[in-house]
This record gives C-alpha cells, sequence and structure tokens, in this order.
C-alpha cells in the first residue's frame, strides 16, 4: 500500500505530512503539479465514463454516489 503514495510523492503529485498528534497517520494533500495533470485529463476521462451511465436515470444516478460516498466515509471513519 505504501508504494503508490510513495510514488507520487517521489513525483510531486502528492505531499504526506504526519499528524503530531499521532505519528503513524499521513495526512495527504494533492500538489499543483496534481491538480494541473488532472485537469489536463479530466474531459477525456468523462467522455470515458459518460457511455457506463446510459440508460441510468438522474434519481438512480444521485443514489449510487450517495452509496459511494457513504462506502468511502465509512473507509475514512474505520481506517479500512
Amino acid at each position: 500500500m505504501s508504494r503508490t503514495p510513495d510514488s507520487l510523492g517521489e513525483q510531486g503529485y502528492i505531499r504526506r505530512q504526519p499528524r503530531s498528534d499521532h505519528m503513524r497517520v499521513r495526512d495527504v494533500s494533492i500538489t499543483a503539479k496534481a491538480r494541473s495533470a488532472f485537469e489536463k485529463v479530466w474531459p477525456m476521462l468523462h467522455r470515458m465514463l459518460l457511455p457506463m451511465f446510459d440508460g441510468v436515470e438522474e434519481d438512480e444516478y444521485r443514489n449510487f454516489l450517495g452509496t459511494l460516498h457513504k462506502a468511502l466515509s465509512n473507509i475514512r471513519k474505520h481506517e479500512i
């Protein structure tokens, strides 16, 4: 698990900082370099994403995103 963040840090895409209250925990944030890379590839990724939701109604899509956000929150809360 640590190889990917290590690699992203070495490439300048993320910043990892230890928390003063818990040395084993690192706060991760993206850098301006990462934001710039994302902005370049997002239009292509978005075009590829749209067909995956063909036939999915707006309320179904919203429910899907809500469930996904809950799962991500649980991952963070329980340090999964």
